[in-house]
């Protein structure tokens, strides 16, 4: 999973990248989305992604990312939604989120 707040932003470099397992785990992550969700790298390896969702979809979210483990659809995700991203001081932030599976 990526999250990213430049949608139009080609460059690998400086998009926001996360990735997790499919329990939901951060495996990696790189310095744009550390500087962008406010956290050090130690911080959040290991723990849950949901972490970087904001606690009003906590409740909702591993039913979707179970769901996009059953049927994997790489792409963007929420096409009709406005998708938001959680700071570690607890702000909410618009986020652009791809989903890709290995």
């Amino acid at each position: 999973m990526s999250a990213q707040q430049q949608p139009n932003n080609p460059n690998p470099r400086t998009q926001a990248q996360i990735v997790i397992d499919h329990g939901g785990v951060v495996r990696a992550i790189n310095a744009p989305a550390l500087a962008l969700f406010g956290y050090l790298e130690h911080e959040l390896l290991g723990r849950p992604v949901d972490e970087l969702v904001p606690d009003r979809f906590k409740g909702v979210h591993p039913d979707h990312r179970a769901a996009f483990l059953e049927n994997p659809q790489p792409g963007r995700m929420g096409l009709d939604k406005c998708l938001w991203g959680r700071k570690k001081g607890g702000q909410e932030f618009p986020v652009d989120i791809h989903l890709s599976i290995k």
